[in-house]
């Protein structure tokens, strides 16, 4: 996996170091809620590990898995801007055991280093992302698109934005409350 990731954890050093990896990908049903990483594995759905784990369904093919992660470096981040990343995975098919797989739900991924000294795995959740359905499902190698849920921000607002009620006040938590509402985004004040 290519991540661009600053920082000292565990999972960075472990990672940079090169270390065994594995990608779990949870779909979820529309209801669970993807900031509970407990219900997200209890009640998603686990399509796939990467090869290099010892217990991988092999449904991810070699080096089959990218994050580009986008910022925007021209400028500095203004209040409404947003910023999505995209996964680009190519699904193993052989078996045609994903001819007909749901891929409109939300997946939660999570990318893990092993440290081989005490075979623990340290986990990094990448994100909560929808796929585009690929085109073309019924080959040996399926290839898939997938935007993290700040894409679902990208819609008309205009409606939303003229019902606002300010005679009261509104606080910058309630306005991006109300609008997580008004597009169906749900908000983890605690992460």
């Amino acid at each position: 996996a290519k991540m661009l990731i600053n920082s000292t954890s565990p999972f960075h050093t472990l990672c940079t170091a090169g270390n065994p990896t594995r990608v779990r990908m949870y779909f979820i049903p529309d209801g669970t809620d993807c900031t509970d990483d407990v219900a997200v594995i209890a009640n998603g759905e686990l399509l796939v590990k990467d090869i290099g784990d010892t217990d991988s369904n092999k449904r991810i093919a070699q080096d089959g898995f990218t994050v580009e992660q986008y910022y925007n470096k021209e400028r500095e981040l203004t209040v409404g801007d947003t910023v999505s990343n995209v996964l680009n995975v190519t699904f193993m098919n052989q078996d045609g055991g994903m001819n007909n797989f749901d891929f409109s739900r939300r997946c939660k991924v999570f990318l893990d280093v092993q440290d081989p000294s005490n075979s623990t795995w340290y986990e990094c959740p990448i994100g909560v992302f929808r796929f585009d359905t690929p085109s073309k499902r019924k080959v040996q190698l399926i290839r898939a698109t997938a935007y993290d849920i700040m894409q679902e921000l990208n819609v008309s607002a205009d409606s939303w934005w003229n019902g606002l009620d300010f005679t009261n006040g509104l606080s910058a938590t309630d306005i991006l409350d109300s609008m997580a509402t008004a597009v169906g985004f749900s908000i983890d004040y605690n992460a």
